[in-house]
């Protein structure tokens, strides 16, 4: 059975639309969660550098989608 790139990519879509919806979550809940710490005076500093970590892979997801659109 040969491979077809065409047949494979709407699970490629899918897999990155699926991820890019995870990440949103995360940033979101990540962002409360850091808005949250500050108030209460805790170190955020870690916090904050993943964050923005996650923020770079959703970039990065988005970017693969919109070539893969």
């Amino acid at each position: 059975m040969s491979t077809n790139r065409h047949a494979s990519e709407p699970i490629q879509i899918d897999d990155l639309r699926q991820r890019q919806s995870a990440l949103e979550r995360r940033l979101e809940d990540g962002f409360i969660r850091i808005g949250e710490a500050e108030v209460e005076g805790r170190d955020i500093g870690a916090w904050e550098d993943f964050w923005v970590s996650l923020l770079r892979e959703y970039e990065s997801v988005c970017d693969e989608l919109q070539r893969a659109a």
